[in-house]
């Protein structure tokens, strides 16, 4: 094929970088709404007319060739440039339109942000994704959210983080417990205790678990429950103990939240956006919101 016949579109491009994301030609077609047959015709096109291979084919799991890989950060920006482009005519000179997708690892300090945002940008569309950090960072980085709040130890390469605050973990104890009367706990204490653990994946959980290895303390069993809500419940009918953030723990009769002595797990929470989205009218809108809980400002 003359490449003269066909120049590169978007949907052509959105067809390759969603099959490239998901490895799949029938998960790509679901998500973008198309037939499967209407994207494997948009991606053979592609690869015909520049006589190249950007995907090894296989049952269940199409996966990038080299030139593949290193084609799908170029896509990712056309995609995110034409979505601004479009925030900006549609918005002429002011924010009326537009969508901002948000991903979080909770939703105390994204709701703060969200307040004031929707105060100044009623009409905006907002989705919010909570989910482990990792999860977070994974969508972020494949451009599934426009901004995201989660654990953010060491720079990410092509992104910028806004430290928003430096949480401590706390243990939730059932108030029947003799534990529960205690001013503060100690790693000790969870010795041949019930633990409530969050999911793999969960800074909270490497986190106490890291803490525990070096303390040599071994809880007397491990229940695994995959969300801090359903971790509070077994809390408060009296499972077992667990641990969350300051900022997570909700007041129960049933439970108390203590601080441990003689240690700090402390967790800094950061708002990140990419590099290339950073200059985004929308997404700078949302930090200025954001700014007030923001221990890095926006602005210097």
């Amino acid at each position: 094929m003359d490449k003269k016949n066909l120049f590169p579109t978007l949907p052509i491009l959105r067809a390759f970088y969603e099959v490239g994301r998901h490895r799949s030609f029938k998960a790509a077609a679901d998500y973008l709404g198309v037939s499967q047959p209407t994207l494997v015709k948009q991606v053979g096109e592609l690869e015909a007319c520049y006589n190249a291979n950007l995907f090894v084919r296989g049952r269940g799991n199409n996966r990038l060739t080299d030139l593949g890989l290193q084609l799908m950060p170029l896509c990712r920006s056309v995609i995110m440039g034409v979505k601004e482009i479009d925030e900006f005519l549609l918005s002429h000179g002011q924010l009326n339109h537009g969508s901002l997708t948000i991903g979080a690892v909770g939703p105390y300090h994204v709701t703060q942000a969200l307040k004031r945002f929707t105060q100044f940008f009623p009409n905006i569309k907002i989705k919010v994704i909570y989910g482990p950090t990792e999860k977070v960072k994974s969508l972020l980085v494949q451009g599934e959210v426009d901004v995201a709040l989660f654990v953010n130890n060491s720079p990410l390469p092509g992104f910028r983080g806004f430290l928003c605050v430096e949480d401590q973990l706390v243990a939730i104890i059932p108030k029947t417990q003799p534990l529960s009367s205690a001013a503060t706990v100690t790693l000790g204490d969870f010795q041949d205790q019930v633990f409530i653990s969050r999911e793999p994946g969960s800074l909270t959980r490497q986190l106490i678990e890291q803490a525990m290895g070096a303390a040599k303390v071994t809880p007397r069993s491990t229940l695994e429950i995959g969300s801090r809500e359903a971790v509070r419940e077994a809390v408060i009918q009296g499972i077992g103990i667990s641990v969350v953030t300051e900022h997570e723990h909700i007041d129960h009769p049933a439970i108390v939240a203590r601080s441990f002595a003689g240690i700090s797990l402390g967790m800094r929470y950061s708002f990140v956006v990419s590099n290339e989205r950073l200059g985004s009218r929308l997404i700078q809108s949302f930090l200025k919101c954001a700014e007030p809980v923001l221990q890095e400002p926006l602005y210097s």
